[in-house]
């Protein structure tokens, strides 16, 4: 009886685990960038020449906004989001707890099937940059931490 019991009690360890660890991953993350203000446009053209050099022409001072994106299994279960963001320079310009009970039905914050968005206000200096993440869920549990670098 006492091995039936045991028995129970790891296979009961095991799935408890198995589901905990489940849960606390996040399976994809990403930063996307894009200007506060757009360039004035001197003509639209496709030639990739073109576009590249009106990419890079852009200066680094140039105010931009940053939105973290991620995914996972059940985004209900998200209570907190601890976000980073490192710029070109190699300052930390965002450093934030965020508790998703006080961004819910903000413009900053929303969620589609299971991917996440958090846009933070325009920084400059994110031509380059490095983020992290690291979410809390509702139990307790945290994930490890992930991080996106754009080169």
């Amino acid at each position: 009886m006492k091995n039936k019991i045991a028995a129970l009690a790891a296979i009961t360890l095991i799935a408890c685990t198995l589901g905990l660890n489940a849960q606390t991953n996040i399976n994809y993350f990403e930063v996307y960038t894009k200007l506060e203000h757009k360039q004035p446009n001197s003509g639209f053209t496709l030639n990739k020449d073109t576009i590249l050099a009106r990419i890079n022409a852009i200066p680094d001072t140039a105010s931009t906004i940053a939105t973290f994106v991620f995914a996972v299994d059940n985004p209900a279960a998200v209570d907190t989001m601890f976000c980073t963001l490192t710029d070109s320079r190699g300052q930390l310009v965002y450093n934030a707890p965020v508790k998703v009970s006080t961004v819910q039905g903000t413009s900053a914050y929303r969620v589609g099937g299971q991917t996440t968005y958090y846009t933070i206000l325009p920084k400059p200096y994110l031509k380059h940059f490095t983020a992290t993440l690291r979410i809390r869920y509702a139990d307790g549990t945290l994930s490890a931490v992930k991080t996106f670098t754009k080169n």
